[in-house]
């Protein structure tokens, strides 16, 4: 391991760094202006010895670590090497961001809903029943209308089963009865993905579901450790021997940056400010760089020993010489074939359990497949997205399979991400990332090879993030940690026309707005404080905020349908919307009709009776 992290620090001599600057700028100007390149610079004769002291107090702690869990290891560095190639695939603020959303155009869709008095009694719910219960804070909600099945992950139960055949008189079917299961994906009647934390620690397993035996869910084929998670890079000691590296802290230990408690940071070898050096005896110096079109990093400087510099020999920037290296985002893709066309549309349209002659109509915002918004896994094609972040960190992942063959997915990509990414959703090729800072996006243009093509920064810290669409507008709610006059908790409207350049519209205060949904002129929120909240949509750009039905801390919701599923961590309600849509209604008195019925909710009873 002592040649692997030698080797790996090695870096090339100049590496394009996109460092953020104030979030107040607009996204186009955020990144320009702030490239910093690794220039060379002759360094002194001691850098080596320098370097040699201090690995030899690092490296016996990192082959300690890294030999304890080769299995681990041997998947860490899968993920380096799809990471490294990865690179290529940030597009934003570049001139080809333009020319791929040109040459792979997003189908804004929007169609308008109303049905007839005569569809909305028929689509009204027959009958009613006791609620199942399900032990365990909930996490996800997903509706498959076409099977007529409600899965949901709890805390305690894992990936749950509900048969919703008979709507609002729902059965448990089963579970896989072990906690530690957050998101998932129904891939179809028999498949389902879900990601679950690795029993030795560290990064976090994506597992196979085979989900045709309702009651009996099982799995069929486990990724351990494909998942990137996140540490805190705490510095290194004999307690993370405990469990085998995260891929962020893998990355520190290639890179010989990895802090540990004989050495908190690389010897800084070099007098001169910015100027570093690595083991190998190279240095450079950190300068404001240019991007070209290619990609390449390009500094002029020249050499000069800077003779009041003691010790360390640093050299200062004077004339002209060159430095180039490769850019990590400017490079375009080859051999890329285009994948199947999405699945199953946006996840409407599909009548299930109504009745016969209920008007067919298209998909609502809020997910593909009947995922909620604040999902962190999406498919498009033969392609699983998977999201990873923190909600105390401003970096995570995006982590790409093929699933052409769903028993046997395939790592594709690692894509890194820089704006605390939270939740996934997906409109036509178009993948939304939101995050703590940035709402990102990203295009399916190529499904095996996503690219991110733009942003949009925030101006406030937040911890919830999600975001649905309606034809070109995009809803997104925000949680704001600062709250006051100029960072309040809100509904924000933005106009994704242009994907790689989104602009926001509209900024409408809310309580503590989360999870989102809607269909035609109805947008729905969940808000924690005063439950599902209830916008008409009439003016996209400036929803009218119409009421509300009371329901306490739901955080998501799902509409499949005209069945509006709002979930909390302790119960499931279901709201029928239909006569919402009704000709001619009157919406602001029809949603007074409108009662959330019980159908879900969480039951202490399998803590209890695991504390006897």
């Amino acid at each position: 391991m002592l040649d692997l992290v030698r080797t790996r620090v090695r870096m090339s001599l100049c590496v394009v760094v996109l460092v953020m600057c104030g979030v107040s700028l607009p996204a186009t100007a955020q990144r320009r202006g702030n490239i910093v390149c690794e220039t060379p610079v002759e360094g002194p004769r001691s850098v080596r010895a320098t370097f040699e002291e201090f690995y030899e107090c690092t490296e016996p702690l990192f082959d300690a670590w890294l030999k304890k869990y080769p299995r681990e290891v041997a998947q860490l560095e899968q993920l380096y090497k799809v990471w490294e190639a990865g690179r290529v695939h940030d597009l934003r603020s570049h001139s080809l961001a333009a020319e791929w959303v040109k040459k792979y155009p997003v189908t804004f869709s929007e169609r308008s809903v109303e049905l007839s008095a005569a569809q909305v009694e028929r689509g009204v719910p027959g009958g009613r029943a006791e609620p199942v219960q399900v032990s365990g804070a909930f996490e996800r909600m997903f509706v498959d209308r076409d099977n007529r099945r409600l899965f949901l992950t709890s805390a305690e139960e894992g990936l749950v089963s509900i048969g919703i055949a008979e709507r609002y008189a729902f059965t448990l079917e089963g579970s896989v009865g072990k906690g530690g299961a957050r998101d998932f994906f129904v891939y179809d009647s028999q498949t389902a993905f879900v990601e679950e934390p690795n029993p030795a620690g560290g990064n976090r397993d994506l597992v196979v579901l085979d989900i045709s035996n309702r009651a009996r869910p099982k799995e069929v084929a486990r990724l351990k450790g494909a998942l990137p998670a996140l540490s805190w890079f705490s510095v290194l000691g004999d307690e993370h021997l405990k469990a085998p590296p995260t891929f962020d802290e893998y990355i520190q230990i290639r890179s010989g940056k990895m802090p540990t408690t004989c050495g908190n940071k690389l010897p800084q070898v070099s007098m001169h400010p910015r100027v570093y050096c690595r083991p190998d005896g190279s240095c450079y110096r950190l300068e404001s760089g240019k991007v070209t079109d290619d990609g390449v990093c390009r500094q002029s400087v020249t050499l000069e020993r800077n003779r009041t510099g003691g010790g360390g020999g640093g050299f200062v920037r004077t004339g002209t010489a060159v430095g180039s290296g490769t850019g990590g985002m400017a490079q375009r893709g080859s051999g890329e074939q285009v994948g199947e066309q999405a699945r199953g549309g946006e996840g409407f349209g599909r009548v299930g359990g109504l009745p016969a002659g209920m008007q067919v109509v298209p998909g609502p915002m809020g997910g593909a497949g009947g995922a909620g918004s604040l999902s962190q896994m999406m498919i498009h094609g033969s392609m699983l997205y998977v999201l990873t972040g923190h909600e105390a960190m401003n970096r995570g992942w995006l982590t790409t399979f093929d699933v052409s063959k769903p028993r046997s997915p395939r790592l594709r990509h690692v894509i890194a991400l820089d704006n605390g990414p939270e939740a996934l959703q997906r409109h036509d090729n178009l993948l939304l990332i939101a995050g703590r800072t940035t709402v990102v996006t990203a295009s399916l243009g190529v499904p095996a090879s996503p690219r991110l093509v733009g942003e949009l920064r925030q101006t406030c810290p937040v911890n919830r993030d999600p975001i649905v669409m309606q034809g070109h507008i995009g809803y997104r709610t925000i949680i704001s940690e600062n709250r006051g006059p100029r960072c309040p908790s809100r509904l924000e409207v933005l106009d994704l026309s242009q994907p790689h350049q989104p602009v926001l519209r509209t900024t409408i205060p809310m309580a503590k707005p989360r999870g989102l949904a809607g269909l035609s002129r109805l947008l729905y929120v969940a808000d924690e404080n005063n439950g599902v909240v209830l916008f008409d949509l009439v003016d996209p750009v400036n929803p009218r905020r119409i009421g509300e039905w009371r329901m306490y801390g739901v955080k998501d919701l799902v509409l499949s349908d005209f069945d509006l599923y709002a979930m909390s961590g302790d119960e499931i309600q279901t709201f029928y919307v239909g006569g919402l849509y009704r000709q001619h209604v009157d919406v602001a008195k029809a949603h007074e009709q409108v009662v959330g019925v019980k159908t879900v909710k969480r039951t202490y009873e399998m803590a209890t009776a695991g504390e006897e």
